[in-house]
Parts: structure tokens; sequence; C-alpha cells
């Protein structure tokens, strides 16, 4: 048999008029406006609920399923209320998607990204320097450059997630660095750079700490799990910037640094 249209219908007793008597029923014991919904639980045992599909030119066939306990399944939503966003002219949401996403929170985040940006202009300047023709260690600008992109691509991160979360990005001056290396006590300016550069990962580390704190202290489990991605990561950039440096101090600062700078090269293309 075809049929040209069909109809599913969800009839629940509750709603209307009762499938057995015919009497109405207040809906869950709640008085509804045009302005919000709320849910409760309120002198509601048991309901019996069926599902009925119609088609023209067809009598109606009726599939009962199992009886539902909304007394006891709607506990979880009790005290819920939905109330429908007014267009208006004055009115200016600032985030649609804002659940809990206080404001220490959003200037944690926003502190991190000028961390992540500051240390993305120090290693662009090191690039630079190691560009240099009267530095000539390309191995060394590559590495650099490579960090540099890096600390940029963790700020780009941290500012989507800012956004995600409901917040809103605010950006901050960013340190000049002056990068101009004196040769003292026969320390060559590749020691002194990746000596620096660990440093700076030890700083961003404590740095991404304190926010994985803020979190913490508000309470915001998923806050904690983005923040702890990165402070992996720092943990495994702090152990290969350690081993360059000694590396660097085993080598000496003659050949032994265009040695490591050829492997740099190979490893940083």
């Amino acid at each position: 048999m075809t049929f040209s249209s069909v109809f599913l219908t969800f009839v629940p007793s509750y709603a209307g008029l009762s499938a057995k008597d015919g009497t109405r029923r207040r809906y869950m014991g709640q008085a509804l406006d045009r302005r919000s919904i709320t849910f409760s639980t309120r002198r509601l045992s048991r309901v019996d609920s069926s599902v009925t599909m119609c088609a023209e030119g067809a009598s109606g066939k009726s599939i009962d399923f199992s009886e539902v306990n909304l007394a006891e399944a709607g506990k979880a939503c009790l005290g819920m209320i939905f109330r429908p966003e007014e267009d208006s002219e004055d009115q200016i949401t600032d985030s649609r998607c804002n659940i809990g996403w206080s404001q220490p929170l959003q200037d944690a985040i926003n502190n991190q990204i000028n961390v992540e940006y500051t240390a993305s202009y120090v290693y662009h300047a090191l690039w630079a320097f190691f560009q240099r023709d009267t530095v000539a260690l390309p191995g060394f600008a590559q590495f650099f450059l490579d960090q540099s992109d890096e600390e940029r691509t963790h700020a780009t991160q941290l500012m989507t997630y800012q956004t995600k979360r409901g917040g809103k990005v605010v950006l901050k001056p960013v340190a000049v660095p002056s990068i101009a290396f004196d040769r003292l006590n026969s320390i060559s300016d590749a020691q002194f750079a990746v000596d620096l550069h660990l440093q700076l990962e030890k700083f961003n580390y404590a740095k991404l700490r304190e926010v994985h704190r803020v979190a913490q202290s508000h309470d915001d489990p998923q806050m904690q799990d983005e923040v702890e991605k990165y402070l992996a990561e720092q943990l495994d950039a702090i152990k290969q910037a350690a081993d360059l440096l000694a590396q660097i101090k085993r080598c000496g600062t003659g050949h032994g640094i265009y040695h490591i700078d050829r492997v740099l090269s190979q490893h940083h293309k």
C-alpha cells in the first residue's frame, strides 16, 4: 500500500487532553508564558505515551511504547529555565557560548598569549642575528625560526580557545628584544643564545603553571586540560634546550659550533 504522506505524532497524556478520560491536565504543574519555560517534576508520577501514525485514506494505527516515569527522569532538569533571546538594537550580546568563563580566566589566557608572542619575538630576533654575514650559522638561524613559529602558533591556538569559550582576546605590548652578544670569557654567541632559549622555555613553563592554578581556583577542569597540553610540550622543549646547551659546552666554541650548526641544518629545514 502506498500513502501520499505520513505524519508522526507524539502524544503524551500530560499535554492537552488525556488519552483515557479526556480531562484537562496542567502541564507538569507549571504555568507557562511566552517568555520562559520551567521544567519541574512536581505532581507528576507516571505518564503513558504513544506514537500515532496517520496516512491519507487509511485508518490510524498506534504503537504503544513502554511506560515512561517522567517524575524520576525529569529530576535532572529541575530548575532549568528557558528564556528566548529578544531582538533589540539596544541589547548587545557579548557571547552566546560563555559557560562559566569568568574575567579572571580570560585575563589568564590573555596574559599567556602575550608570553607566547614575546617568546616568538625573541626567537625571531635570534634568527635574524644568526642570519648575519658576520655570524653565518644557518643551522642555528633555522632552529630559532622554527621556535618562533611554534610560539606564535601557540598564541594563535590560545586566541582560538579564548573565543571558543566566549571570551575577548586583548593583545598587550610585546617587549622588544635587543640581541647583541659580547664574547666574554670564551663564551660563544651560539652558547649564549641557547642558554637564553633554555631560560625562556623555563619561564614559559612557570607562566603556564600560573594559568593552570587560576583554572584550578575557579574550578574549570576543561581549561586545566587545555593548559596541561602546553605544559607537556614545554617539558619536551626544556629537555631539548638543555641537551643542546650541554653539547655546545662539550664541543667547544670553535669547530664544535660549526659541526652542531651542520647537524641543526639537517634537522631544521
